[in-house]
């Protein structure tokens, strides 16, 4: 996404098998379905860090496309449905996930929960993770 908003998508890919996870996938979704489909990646799941628009602005469309599940924990799927909590609402294009299952068991850190601190660190393989 650019303009007033920028926004990183991630693919964990297994190298061997080219199937993996798709996470925070936030705008462009024509864009990343080439690169999983030119890459000849499967992706599993889509995977939610949590629920402002920045991160799931795609994930409805590429769930579709790719045939693979959307899950987020369970504290953010109201962000999901709610344009005003997902910070979409006032964009004049409100998005909400309406397919998703409420999974993990551990919390990533975000900043759309009070109680979390706002950042996370980054794997320390560059091979782990590729934009």
């Amino acid at each position: 996404m650019q303009g007033v908003f920028a926004e990183n998508t991630y693919f964990y890919i297994d190298e061997h098998t080219k199937s993996g996870f798709l996470i925070d996938p936030g705008a462009q979704a024509g864009l990343i379905y080439d690169v999983v489909r030119q890459n000849g990646w499967t992706i599993e799941k889509i995977l939610l860090t949590h629920g402002h628009f920045d991160h799931m602005g795609a994930a409805e469309l590429l769930r579709e496309k790719l045939v693979a599940p959307i899950y987020i924990y369970p504290e953010d799927a109201r962000y999901l449905t709610d344009p005003y909590l997902n910070l979409s609402g006032n964009s004049g294009r409100p998005i909400t996930v309406t397919h998703y299952e409420e999974r993990f068991r551990r919390r990533s850190p975000s900043h759309s929960h009070p109680k979390m601190p706002a950042a996370c660190p980054r794997p320390t393989a560059s091979s782990d993770w590729a934009q």
